[in-house]
């Protein structure tokens, strides 16, 4: 079987901020800091000192970019449940399905896929009038193999009286996922060098290229004196580039497997008791965490020992059908 499966989601809730400078001023006064020209991070004279209390915008100064705000006088002013957002997802997925035969049935499943969304804005400067930024949904995973099945198991078929009736007509089934990762979040106040960041041998401690050039002008976290730069740190009030989520970095995803096994008892004649002992993560996989992006720290690139995912669990249940 092969089918295609889409959906489009409109009008979704968009936040904005309505209080910060616009694009031009943005411009004008942020960016490197020049000996002699203003910069959003100046010192001013506050106009308002004194005169709005218990704010932090009492003092006899304050900021270039706070009074170069459409409203001065507060700091955030947002709108919120503009409904201009969107969400798309594409998926195409080939099925093989064996059906009911000797007690076994089985389907073996694979989805390539990609979701996007358009529901945030890159910077605060974008104009309310155009779209939100596209980007994949923090949730995207492109690949997904699946197997599931059921198996009435053959065993103590002939078997009689209590051995029978403990050991004969029970029946098995599992779900097997295996999965790529979720894109990995984007390092806030950083651009992107132009490379790829995935590494070709990626390890738990350094699961992306982390070479870094600062402010400064020096280079960190790099791998070697030759490693190329990956990422370039945003000076202070400037424009962000880069986009919310990297494709190209993917935390691995465990391989997981739910399994049960049952068994039905007929009590009378339209009495029956059945018995399960289901296992969720039956191979009690742990799902670390994602690498960190505190680009400048020495924890940069290290995947997170912590574990994300719900340890085996185990459950034993009776069900009355009458």
């Amino acid at each position: 079987e092969v089918s295609y499966v889409g959906s489009r989601s409109k009008q979704l809730d968009v936040s904005h901020q309505l209080n910060a400078v616009t694009m031009a001023q943005y411009l004008q006064y942020g960016g490197q800091v020049i000996a002699g020209t203003p910069n959003l991070s100046d010192s001013v004279t506050n106009p308002f000192a004194g005169l709005l209390p218990a704010t932090g915008l009492n003092g006899a100064t304050t900021t270039l970019q706070q009074l170069l705000r459409p409203y001065p006088q507060f700091t955030g002013i947002t709108e919120a449940n503009i409904p201009i957002g969107k969400s798309w997802y594409n998926a195409g997925t080939v099925g093989i399905t064996k059906r009911v035969s000797t007690g076994l049935s089985l389907q073996v499943s694979y989805t390539e896929s990609k979701w996007m969304d358009a529901t945030n804005y890159l910077n605060n400067q974008d104009l309310i009038t155009t779209t939100p930024e596209a980007t994949l949904n923090p949730q995207d995973t492109p690949q997904r193999l699946m197997v599931s099945g059921n198996w009435a198991l053959p065993f103590f078929k002939s078997s009689h009286g209590v051995l029978g009736v403990l050991l004969k007509g029970w029946q098995t089934n599992g779900i097997l996922t295996q999965e790529a990762g979720f894109p990995l979040g984007a390092p806030s106040g950083y651009y992107s060098a132009g490379i790829d960041p995935a590494l070709a041998d990626p390890t738990y401690t350094r699961f992306f290229n982390t070479c870094v050039l600062t402010t400064t002008g020096a280079r960190q976290n790099c791998a070697s004196a030759d490693e190329p730069v990956a990422w370039i740190q945003q000076p202070p009030s400037t424009i962000r580039t880069l986009s919310r989520y990297i494709s190209a970095i993917r935390p691995p995803k465990i391989t997981n497997l739910d399994f049960s096994m049952f068994k039905a008892f007929t009590l009378h004649e339209n009495l029956r008791l059945q018995f399960r002992a289901e296992a969720f993560n039956a191979l009690n996989s742990p799902q670390l965490g994602n690498p960190s992006t505190s680009m400048t720290s020495a924890t940069a690139g290290l995947i997170n020992p912590s574990q994300t995912n719900d340890p085996r669990a185990v459950q034993l249940a009776l069900k009355l059908m009458f």
